[in-house]
Parts: C-alpha cells; sequence; structure tokens
C-alpha cells in the first residue's frame, strides 16, 4: 500500500453523528442548564470546520483562508451561523433538552459513513 501526502485538513474526511443530551427536573431547567455548554460546542464546532469546508470550496490554503483579516462567516449548509441558537438545536432535533418525561424523537436507524467534502 502506498501513503500519499495529503494537506493536514485532508485527513478529517469522515465524522461520527451524535446528539448532544441534557437532562433536568424541568424542561426549562434543562434549557438553561444546557445552553452555555452547547452553544459552546457549536460556536468552536463552527470555528474549526468553516475555515476547512472554505479552503476545499476555493482551493485556497487553510493558512490563507483563516489569516485573511476580512473573512466573515456568512452560511453554513444554508444557515446564517449568527442565528443558531439553544431553541434552533432543538427544533431542529440536533439537541435533546428537556426532563425526563420529554418524548425522544425516532431517529431513521441508518448506520453508515459519511464525507465531509
Amino acid at each position: 500500500m502506498s501513503w500519499v501526502k495529503q494537506p493536514r485538513y485532508e485527513s478529517f474526511c469522515k465524522a461520527g453523528v451524535f446528539s448532544l443530551v441534557h437532562c433536568a427536573d424541568t424542561d426549562k431547567q434543562a434549557q438553561e442548564e444546557a445552553k452555555r455548554a452547547f452553544m459552546s460546542y457549536v460556536a468552536t464546532t463552527l470555528q474549526s470546520t468553516l475555515p476547512v469546508r472554505e479552503a476545499r470550496k476555493v482551493g485556497r490554503s487553510l493558512e490563507e483562508v483563516t489569516a485573511d483579516p476580512n473573512r466573515k462567516i456568512k452560511e453554513y449548509e444554508g444557515v446564517d451561523p449568527r442565528k443558531v441558537d439553544l431553541q434552533y438545536l432543538i427544533d431542529t432535533g440536533m439537541c435533546v433538552v428537556g426532563s425526563p418525561f420529554l418524548p425522544l424523537p425516532r431517529g431513521e436507524g441508518e448506520k453508515g459513513e459519511g464525507s465531509l467534502s
């Protein structure tokens, strides 16, 4: 087997799928407790993945993209990241937050591999 040297960001071509989950005595308490951690996770994820996607899309190096002082994040998968809040994450099924009596969403039950490219 021969190995081909690839740019640093090319090594991140697979991802796992999971949901952030937090449970408390009431839905309101769960949302208050989860908000800071969940939104921090989303911000960190966007800061680290968006430059990689942008570099791939425009054919520039990751260093060039992140060094651009005028670079602004306008959208990610058709969504304005500035409009993402905890309620958006809940409504779109990206996280589960609530009391032990919250009915859990049923997934499709599909397993497989995806690609970030």
